[in-house]
């Protein structure tokens, strides 16, 4: 049983999957799934330890595929992986950044399921919200969200975008690229409260990409990986993003 104090810890704890000394962080809006399996991931969590701000991406997924209802994401890091897609998206900006010259598809289902996200690989997937839902416009649950989505990030916004802040702070990693432009003026609060010094962003070319630098850190912000005007751009936005931290 999932206690309201259990989901209060779990949004004021948990970021996301991977390692946070890596040098590569991608942060999303929220993850995908249904509201009501915020249950059950809110439980895994716990059981893989509930102070943790990170986790393993394949572990904690393999952990929920156990439970009835969740088997499909097995695929995921299966012999046969199929790719999920936010994931391929990533996958594409992040290829040009480690140098990596294997394009296919083939490659991309191997890093997908042996260190995309891991506790010893070089990147962060996180989200800027704590619980699942199918889409941006999923609506409230009586079983698990009582209030509206809209408000439901009012009330979380701040929690979460100071999480966030405190564990950039902490690890300062070389990228930190956010993605959906829904959330462009969480972003940009984040990138202020950490650069007290910003004043604007700079863009490159036709990229749909904008970005703010300081010493240590690029900060960048494009659309979702899977957004249409994405669409042949995401290798291009990695070796712009390499060409940054050079």
């Amino acid at each position: 049983m999932i206690s309201e104090l259990d989901k209060l810890h779990f949004a004021s704890t948990k970021i996301g999957y991977g390692n946070p000394k890596g040098d590569y962080w991608f942060i999303g809006p929220e993850e995908g799934g249904s509201i009501e399996g915020n249950k059950d991931r809110i439980q895994v969590w716990i059981e893989l330890g509930s102070n943790e701000h990170f986790h393993d991406m394949k572990d904690f997924h393999l952990s929920l595929s156990k439970r009835e209802g969740y088997e499909e994401l097995q695929r995921f890091f299966s012999a046969k992986v199929k790719l999920q897609s936010t994931w391929n998206g990533i996958m594409k900006i992040l290829f040009p950044l480690l140098s990596e010259k294997d394009k296919t598809l083939e490659k991309r289902r191997n890093y997908q399921k042996d260190f995309l996200g891991r506790k010893n690989g070089v990147s962060v997937i996180a989200e800027l919200f704590p619980f699942s839902s199918k889409s941006l416009a999923d609506k409230k649950s009586k079983d698990f969200l009582t209030k509206s989505k809209e408000q439901y990030w009012n009330d979380y916004g701040h929690l979460r975008e100071s999480l966030l802040c405190d564990q950039i702070l902490k690890y300062r990693p070389k990228v930190v690229c956010f993605y959906s432009t829904s959330f462009n003026e969480n972003w940009q609060r984040i990138i202020e409260k950490l650069n007290p010094s910003f004043q604007n962003f700079e863009s490159i070319g036709d990229l749909p990409m904008k970005y703010f630098k300081n010493n240590e850190t690029v900060f960048i912000i494009i659309p979702h990986p899977i957004a249409r005007s994405m669409n042949r751009k995401h290798e291009q936005i990695g070796l712009a993003i390499k060409e940054l931290i050079e």
